[in-house]
């Protein structure tokens, strides 16, 4: 393998940026797979990540991580650019992430990739995480020579997906992301002057929060998906609700993409990119659109998906997305007596409340999914309700969008919900999953600041209500409104014999690591909460239900 470090990339403004490049000793013209981003070209993924590594199914010393391990994809026959983003790394300039100015240079790179006389001109993108989201951006602007992309755990709706959920800010990720993964691989770092320092990077911290409604700030980062085209495969985590899961859904429908492909598994953030089955749908994709191999990629269904119970899973394929055979299954919200869900409307109203009083466990220093478990329990702090179903008598498998409906009102007008949806055993015990830094992952979240309630009509489909997030909706004291809340796709089979449980509540619930809302500027907090249920009321959980299998 030919290694070049720290090669010129120039861009259309004049500046450059620096990548390495490995490819085939041997004379002649390969496919390139690229990839740019801030987290380090130089940094040895068992340096930068340890745990992670060991957990990882391939390991080199050339290997970084979120990106590809370039000796497996060298000896088929393909070379691989790894850039580092303006202001990191090697490449100087002002740290802008998520921005504009990185998608241009995005594009830049990827033309210039293909002018080189190693390159066949053929162009694929693939990577985890960010290096995964601008995929997006920079497809959407359609390069020339850009052929296929493999977009992986992080999809194109930074708004609603990643940094606000429901309109509330996720600090807690997005503060830790930029701290610890951006700014510690600045660009002069240890050898400009601090002061110096402060003035080349755009932080993003900032922006989000003065960014709190979708905005052109927003409009100029979220993609237009209709003008994605390129031959698609990309790959979400339902152990990973916080991290965007929803638009990699969004992206398979909405793409203009004649040839795309959805893969969604379980488990940690990084491990799956690097599994030896993973890697096998990879090469298949890229050897089909970028080396012309007749491999029968184009007779592979489109939808691949986990289904899990608990913490094993089998894999199916399926056509299309949600399934068509979904029995869209409501579950009623009774707050008569004790909170319980029920399959049929409940005959007499009732009312569950909780506290939004913010407190010192509010704000506590979260480290750890062991810091949510011993801050955040709604059961010693009266900051939740539970509603639990009844035994299932059957095997129920539930695998698409969860949308609940909810009437509600708070005493001190404005405040943030959170939901979560357990599986509870015939012990009582809560059935976890490893997922996104966090071995004891439930099986999906959902969010909503009541002033972001208002519905996106065109949007928002059966199981989907989507928000439009463009001005706030007032909400006075007491005033009782009637809420969406979109919950996080998921595929779960809940046992016979296992209840379900819908968990409602102030403030981020055990399990909720490391995606935490805890700001206290942005955080609506305060009074009490009141959840009204029974006739003429539609507070409800939708489940996507999917029949047994000749049943």
């Amino acid at each position: 393998m030919t290694v070049e470090k720290d090669v010129r990339i120039p861009t259309s403004d004049g500046k450059y940026v620096l990548c390495d490049v490995f490819r085939p000793r041997t004379a002649g013209t390969y496919p390139v797979l690229l990839n740019s981003g801030p987290y380090g070209k130089d940094i040895p993924f068992d340096i930068q990540w340890p745990y992670e590594y060991e957990r990882s199914a391939q390991q080199s010393e050339y290997m970084t991580i979120e990106t590809v391990e370039p000796e497996v994809w060298v000896a088929d026959g393909y070379a691989v650019v790894r850039i580092d983003q303006a202001g990191t790394g090697k490449s100087p300039g002002v740290i802008d992430v998520w921005s504009p100015r990185d998608t241009g240079y995005y594009y830049d790179a990827i033309e210039w990739a293909a002018s080189q006389p190693w390159s066949t001109g053929k162009i694929g993108l693939i990577g985890v995480s960010y290096y995964s989201a601008t995929q997006f951006a920079v497809a959407a602007r359609r390069p020339p020579h850009l052929a296929a992309i493999i977009p992986w755990e992080v999809g194109p709706d930074l708004y609603r997906d990643l940094v606000r959920n429901g309109g509330i800010l996720d600090n807690g990720f997005m503060d830790f992301w930029f701290e610890f993964w951006v700014l510690s691989n600045q660009h002069g770092l240890g050898s400009t002057p601090n002061e110096e320092l402060q003035d080349m990077f755009v932080d993003f911290r900032e922006l989000i929060r003065s960014h709190e409604f979708f905005d052109d700030f927003w409009a100029e980062r979220v993609d237009d998906l209709s003008k994605v085209e390129v031959p698609m495969f990309t790959a979400a985590n339902w152990a990973g609700t916080g991290l965007s899961l929803r638009s990699h859904f969004s992206a398979f429908n909405e793409s203009s993409s004649t040839h795309k492909w959805l893969r969604v598994h379980t488990g940690g953030h990084i491990e799956p990119f690097y599994s030896l089955e993973a890697l096998a749908e990879q090469k298949r994709f890229f050897d089909h659109f970028l080396r012309g191999v007749n491999n029968g990629q184009l007779d592979v269904p489109p939808v691949h998906l986990a289904i899990r119970t608990g913490s094993e899973v089998s894999w199916r394929y399926e056509n299309e997305w949600p399934l068509s055979r979904t029995d869209w299954t409501p579950m009623h919200l009774d707050a008569a007596d004790a909170p319980t869900l029920r399959d049929s409307q409940p005959d007499s109203e009732g009312k569950a409340q909780f506290s939004a009083e913010p407190d010192d466990a509010m704000w506590a220093p979260v480290t750890s999914y062991n810091d949510v478990l011993t801050t955040t329990s709604g059961a010693n702090q009266n900051i939740s309700r539970s509603f639990l179903s009844a035994p299932i008598d059957n095997d129920m498998e539930v695998t698409g969008p969860v949308a609940l409906s909810l009437r509600v009102s708070c005493s001190a007008g404005d405040t943030d919900l959170f939901v979560v949806i357990r599986d509870i055993d015939p012990s009582g015990n809560e059935v976890v999953v490893d997922g996104v830094d966090n071995p004891k992952t439930p099986v999906t979240f959902g969010w909503l600041r009541l002033s972001h309630r208002e519905l996106d009509p065109e949007r928002s489909t059966v199981g989907r209500p989507v928000l439009r997030h463009d001005a706030p909706a007032v909400v006075e004291p007491d005033e009782i409104v009637d809420v969406q809340i979109e919950v996080g796709p998921t595929s779960w089979v809940f046992q016979a014999g296992h209840r379900i449980c819908i968990e409602i509540g102030s403030r981020d619930l055990p399990g909720a690591f490391p995606f935490l809302h805890n700001d206290k500027i942005d955080r609506r907090t305060g009074g009490e909460v009141t959840i009204y249920t029974g006739p003429g009321t539609n507070s409800t959980l939708l489940l996507p239900v999917i029949p047994v299998t000749g049943a």
